[in-house]
């Protein structure tokens, strides 16, 4: 089979929606299929209008060629298999989209496009893994809801929604790498006073209650300190007690030097980080959000916490801290249960939807 897979522009940093596009890619070009990734050219008008004869001759080889360059792509940080196709279009539009025998929607601003293509661009998929409203209105991404294509939703909260607006969806959960994340320190011997947290610059992802929550709790204990990591240049003003790590190489052993792992987000599809912490042996502290309940039972596989509420998140950080016995508890429970999530098993729930 040939499977396209419409992507709404080029990450060049890692975007944990990408991954799972591109992990899927190396599954089905190892099994034979064909595999193109699509991304938009954004080209400005003012690159459009640009007198220089370079600057023109550089966006037209761009377009004419359908070529990029891997530090330009997702392959920068990803390791995508050389026989999945990353190609540049001028557009989404169907004329530029090689036929195929299914094409997906991996966003709402795709699922417009891939709504209308001709029969020949094959089945139409749309792979939800968020609600998409911080990029687009409530009305916009629920109209792509709507269409008339193939939903496959990536955790049972989605699956719900859809239901309640009256459209089938198919769950498929994530799958987590297996083969470069795992346990290297001991949960028993890691400094329980080591945490570990995500920086994003989008709000929903909470880490200014994420960090207000450990600053309060770093009053009680003078001993704590955090590991922060993000693709963005790190927040201003952090104490010297919190190291931040830009786009770090080795997250594996940032999440094993950590003993508890914090994802304050407001809202999440399937949150990688918090499940690739539990891999690593970190205990999780999540917030009470669809996002982070499908991989673990609240006090047996993580801790919940209040959403938008750094004073209740900061209290049951300090429960944790304060009975190391049930952080290595929760530790252990959370690492057994988030196994049964590997990219084998994801690949073989979604083959037969193809």
């Amino acid at each position: 089979m040939t499977i396209n897979f419409l992507l709404p522009g080029v990450a060049t940093t890692p975007v944990g929606g990408v991954k799972v596009v591109l992990s899927y890619a190396n599954k089905l070009v190892k099994e034979g299929h064909s595999v193109n990734i699509l991304y938009p050219v954004k080209i400005s008008m003012k690159q459009m209008l640009q007198p220089s004869l370079l600057t023109r001759i550089s966006v037209a080889k761009k377009i004419i060629t359908k070529r990029i360059k891997k530090k330009d792509t997702a392959a920068s940080w990803f390791s995508l298999d050389p026989a999945v196709s990353e190609l540049l279009v001028p557009g989404l539009m169907s004329k530029y989209i090689p036929d195929a025998d299914v094409t997906f929607a991996t966003a709402w601003q795709t699922a417009n496009w891939l709504n209308d293509y001709p029969a020949s661009k094959g089945k139409k998929m749309y792979l939800i893994q968020h609600f998409e409203d911080w990029s687009g209105t409530k009305e916009e991404v629920e109209a792509t809801w709507k269409m008339p294509l193939y939903k496959i939703v990536i955790a049972r909260w989605l699956k719900e929604y859809a239901l309640s607006i009256d459209e089938t969806a198919h769950i498929v959960n994530n799958g987590l790498d297996f083969d470069y994340l795992g346990i290297t320190t001991p949960i028993e011997k890691r400094n329980p006073f080591k945490l570990m947290m995500m920086s994003h610059h989008l709000a929903w992802k909470g880490t200014t209650d994420g960090l207000n929550a450990v600053k309060s709790v770093k009053e009680k204990f003078p001993q704590l300190s955090l590991i922060l990591f993000g693709v963005d240049a790190a927040p201003k003003d952090l104490p010297d007690w919190i190291e931040y790590h830009q786009n770090p190489k080795d997250v594996k052993k940032l999440y094993n030097d950590a003993s508890i792992f914090l994802s304050p987000s407001w809202a999440e599809g399937w949150a990688l980080p918090p499940a690739e912490a539990m891999q690593c042996g970190c205990a999780v502290i999540a917030t009470e959000i669809g996002g982070h309940s499908d991989y673990g039972i609240n006090g047996k596989d993580l801790l919940m916490a209040p959403v938008k509420d750094p004073a209740g998140f900061a209290q049951v950080i300090i429960s944790l801290l304060e009975n190391d016995r049930l952080r290595i508890q929760i530790a252990k429970s959370g690492n057994q249960t988030i196994q049964k999530y590997t990219w084998d098993a994801a690949y073989q729930n979604l083959k037969p939807h193809l």
